[in-house]
């Protein structure tokens, strides 16, 4: 418990999360060939598909983010009760039938959350004093603790992929991360 690939916050590395990756999701409906183009303008990426529905469909991918890759992914359906089908990627590393695949900055292939080792930033954050922080934040904007943490890296980081925490001094750890976090949004205009 607390190892290198622990969720822990006590000073530990914690795992990536899903939400800092370019994730695509599986096409719904009826599958017919089409081809186009996705573009994440947070980041600036763009990634060419062409979708091939035949038996055996499949999803290419194109796109270079400092290397040149194409990437097939295989599609698997299954019925729905109600009538029609969901579909599905294939993992190209572990073969799992996912609902999405996630490219991190730090790689150059879709996979899924397991192979990369992903976990979603609600279970991180959900028992720290940090989340106290952004509930009470997303009180004031009236909304939810997610559009709060975007709100607050917009007006305070810039651009900021992950949260981490503030370096800080011997007095302000004293004193808590959260007064720490009051303080300086306190000091750019935010009422808290």
């Amino acid at each position: 418990m607390g190892g290198i690939s622990s969720t822990r916050w006590n000073f530990q590395s914690t795992r990536g999360r899903v939400e800092s990756c370019l994730t695509i999701g599986a096409p719904r409906g009826v599958v017919q060939d089409a081809s186009g183009a996705w573009f994440w303008q947070r980041y600036g990426w763009r990634v060419s598909y062409n979708l091939v529905a035949d038996d055996n469909p499949c999803l290419h991918l194109q796109f270079n983010h400092g290397l040149e890759v194409k990437q097939a992914i295989k599609l698997d359906r299954t019925p729905l009760n109600y009538g029609g089908v969901r579909w599905w990627f294939i993992c190209p590393e572990c073969s799992r039938r996912v609902a999405h695949l996630h490219l991190p900055s730090r790689a150059f292939y879709f996979r899924c959350r397991h192979c990369y080792r992903l976990t979603y930033e609600s279970a991180q954050t959900s028992r720290s004093r940090s989340a106290s922080f952004f509930r009470l934040v997303a009180n004031n904007l009236q909304g939810n603790s997610r559009e709060a943490r975007l709100w607050v890296r917009a007006h305070y980081d810039g651009v900021v992929h992950e949260v981490k925490r503030p370096k800080l001094e011997a007095r302000e750890r004293r004193i808590g991360l959260r007064r720490v976090i009051v303080r300086i949004a306190q000091k750019k205009g935010f009422s808290v």
